[in-house]
């Protein structure tokens, strides 16, 4: 079975370290999801019709820095 990768944005970032000098925030994230294309842009239709923290993408998504820069 292929594997799809989902991303997902959610509306409050996760802090890690916080309070730290090496706090910082992240809300974008990929998911990995067995199924072919089709079945995952049904999932994700399902998931954003009932998600109320977070937002799902299986093809457009905006160019986001990974690197921290």
């Amino acid at each position: 079975m292929m594997t799809t990768t989902i991303c997902y944005k959610l509306n409050t970032p996760i802090i890690y370290n916080e309070g730290t000098e090496w706090e910082k925030s992240c809300d974008t994230f990929l998911e990995c999801y067995c199924a072919n294309t089709e079945l995952a842009h049904k999932k994700v239709a399902e998931l954003n019709a009932t998600a109320t923290d977070r937002v799902y993408f299986v093809d457009a998504q905006e160019m986001f820095d990974t690197t921290g820069n």
